[in-house]
């Protein structure tokens, strides 16, 4: 900061100066008080020294200006400090409540986040745009007391989490699931269970009908057709007695399959049965 114009000697006037001169040390201890002043604040004039401080905002703050570098003051009770301390040969802003609590607000050009201990509730930490002319929100807390970051962010890699619990991205988590996921090919495209009524039990799954044509003769409907009728099908049937049993497939379209359940004998009969289906559909 540049040498005063004017700067305050409070020897003067001595005692022995002449009395006529006092307009000129008052004028003098004026422009002095000014020239101070006009440090961080606004005086109403752009040259004042020698002319009249006046308006309605003179005297309000232009800026704050902060001496540097100092330690820490001493703590008062019911009164806070706020003041810049010499960090790493840089000044940065600090504040200092009245139990003596320093903390650091800025460091290296940029506010210190962890100076911020906490938000209002379900209100969103936020960040200047990119243009400069709004902001973006961050991350909260919401009202069930859990951390919620705004839809729409984005991690700054699309690589694998480093740590067990680190947080992946949709792009990773989907390439994962594509390269470890089972072929489609290789997956049950339908199955079912029925009684030898040929009523379905339970659910099943892409079971349109189960239908008993006549004894130990069945026509399962799939809900979804194969592509064709090159698709693999296996039929167990169930016995309540000693004698083995027998499956045929007699048809097969891309959308059904009709078998009969035989015994030893040849003779159709009726069974329940188990039906699985494999193939593209």
């Amino acid at each position: 900061m540049p040498a005063k114009t004017d700067p305050i000697n409070t020897s003067n006037p001595a005692g022995s100066s002449d009395p006529k001169q006092g307009d000129d040390y008052i004028r003098t201890l004026a422009r002095a008080v000014l020239e101070l002043l006009n440090v961080d604040h606004y005086i109403g004039v752009a040259n004042p020294w020698g002319s009249e401080s006046s308006g309605d905002e003179t005297g309000e703050h232009a800026k704050v200006t902060l001496h540097a570098p100092i330690s820490d003051p001493s703590n008062v009770a019911n009164k806070g400090h706020l003041y810049i301390k010499d960090v790493n040969s840089k000044a940065e802003l600090h504040f200092q409540d009245e139990d003596g609590d320093a903390i650091q607000l800025t460091s290296g050009g940029e506010v210190l986040f962890g100076s911020l201990s906490s938000i209002a509730k379900n209100t969103y930490l936020k960040a200047i745009d990119n243009a400069g002319t709004g902001t973006i929100d961050l991350i909260k807390g919401n009202a069930s007391d859990k951390p919620v970051i705004k839809a729409g962010a984005e991690l700054s890699t699309s690589g694998d989490p480093t740590a067990a619990a680190g947080i992946a991205c949709k792009e990773y988590v989907d390439e994962q699931i594509a390269a470890n996921a089972t072929p489609a090919t290789q997956l049950c495209k339908a199955w079912v269970t029925h009684n030898s009524s040929g009523v379905k039990q339970g659910t099943g799954y892409n079971i349109a009908t189960v239908v008993r044509n006549g004894t130990g003769d069945y026509t399962v409907t799939f809900d979804t057709a194969f592509a064709d009728a090159n698709y693999a099908v296996n039929i167990n049937s169930h016995t309540v007695t000693s004698e083995g049993t027998f499956v045929s497939i007699k048809t097969k379209a891309a959308d059904s399959v009709r078998y009969t359940v035989t015994n030893r004998a040849g003779s159709n009969y009726d069974f329940a049965c188990d039906l699985t289906a494999f193939g593209t559909q």
